[in-house]
This record gives C-alpha cells, structure tokens and sequence, in this order.
C-alpha cells in the first residue's frame, strides 16, 4: 500500500500470506446472515495500514457501517457479516486513512449461495480504478459496488445441496450392507413366495363351485344338443 508518512516516498509493509480462501470462505452464514468476503490482491502496494469500512445496502437503506479490518496483509482474505431480510443490493467500502488498499475479489453469501461480486485473478495495479481505495491520492475513498441478482454462482455456493447428496449416498450404502449380510434370509423369503405362487392354483384354475356347477350344467347341456345331429 502507499503511505505518505515520508516525503513522497512510498513505503511497502511486510507481505502477508496467500489466505487459503477455501477454508475461510467455508464460513457458512446461518439463518438470515449475509457474509461478505474481500481478498487482498498481490499487486505493488496492496497491502494497508488503515482500517477499511464495510456497509449493506438492504431493503433500499444502508446498515451502519462496520470494521472490515484496521489493516490488511497481501494475499488475505478478510470477511465482515451483517443480519438482513433479503439479499443485499450494494456493498460499500470506505478507507479510513492514507495508506491505500487493493483489493481483487469481492464475494458475498446468503441464503447458501455465494455470488461474485467484483472477481480477478489479482485486481489491477494502483490506480484509479474499482480495484483500490486510497484516502488521499488517485484511488477512491469509497468504493459502491452493486450484488448482482443472478450471475455467477461461486463454486462452492450451496452446501445445503452437498449436505442432501451426500445423506443419500449414505443411505444407499446402509441399504447395500444390510442387504449383503441379509443375503441368505432375502433368498430363502423369495423362494418361499415362488413355491407359494407356483402351488396354488391360480383364479382360473380353481374348480368351480356347486352354485357354479349348478349354472354350468343346462349350458353345457344345449352345447352337446348343438353338436349333435
């Protein structure tokens, strides 16, 4: 990040670390939370010693704004969260200082779906563009950025979806080992039910009654009349 504590000089803070963005973004938000997640780029100067402020933009008015960080490493990935009713149609951020901020993902969660809201591989070099807040030179103080309604969905959005797949193949293997080690019973209940079928006579074969021998017999009588002659 740029500083103007020295005469024009910019000065560069100790790097940070490449964040592992799948174990932070595996923060899953409960009930109505809305999850906002901002990665540090690794361009020149990305690095802040000032803090940077986070507000929502929620049913048409702003949540009061909040500490996304008081300083950022290269490569981190930080994460600020507020209660809303519905998904949040904006984000802002604001830099509170003079030692300029780049950034190069913006993703916010709700609902257990992630939407990407500002993506790169590594944002873009200092400048004034949507990738840099800077308190006092060309970058922007604050940055409004708005949360599509659609888009492109973050590969690991709904993991309510992983939850119910995964309990189904759960269950399907239950249902295979109970059905190995039942093997013998399932058979022998099988055999039972094909000696039953195949002893019994079916509902045409059964001989008929004495009412029905009774009906049958003047009918078979004007048969061999018929036949005769």
């Amino acid at each position: 990040a740029i500083a103007t504590g020295g005469p024009g000089v910019p000065r560069r803070t100790a790097p940070g670390y490449e964040a592992d963005t799948a174990a932070v973004t595996g923060f899953v938000q409960q009930g109505s939370e809305a999850v906002l997640e901002v990665g540090t780029s690794q361009q020149a100067y990305a690095e802040s010693a000032s803090a940077v402020g986070v507000a929502f933009l929620v049913a048409g008015a702003w949540t009061s704004e909040e500490v996304l960080f008081e300083s950022a490493k290269e490569g981190q990935v930080y994460m600020a969260s507020t209660y809303a009713s519905e998904w949040p149609t904006a984000v802002r951020l604001r830099i509170d200082g003079n030692d300029g901020y780049g950034f190069k993902f913006i993703r916010m969660s709700f609902g257990g779906l992630t939407r990407s809201v500002l993506e790169s591989p590594n944002g873009e070099p200092y400048g004034n563009n949507q990738f840099w807040l800077d308190g006092n030179q060309e970058a922007h103080t604050t940055q409004v950025f708005p949360v599509p309604s659609t888009g492109r969905i973050v590969g690991r959005s709904s993991n309510n979806a992983m939850r119910w797949l995964l309990f189904l193949l759960l269950l399907l293997l239950v249902a295979g080992i109970a059905a190995y080690f039942m093997r013998d019973h399932i058979q022998k209940y099988i055999a039972v039910l094909r000696h039953q079928a195949g002893g019994q006579p079916g509902v045409f074969q059964q001989p008929p009654t004495s009412s029905q021998q009774s009906f049958l017999a003047p009918v078979s009588g004007l048969q061999s009349q018929q036949f005769v002659g």
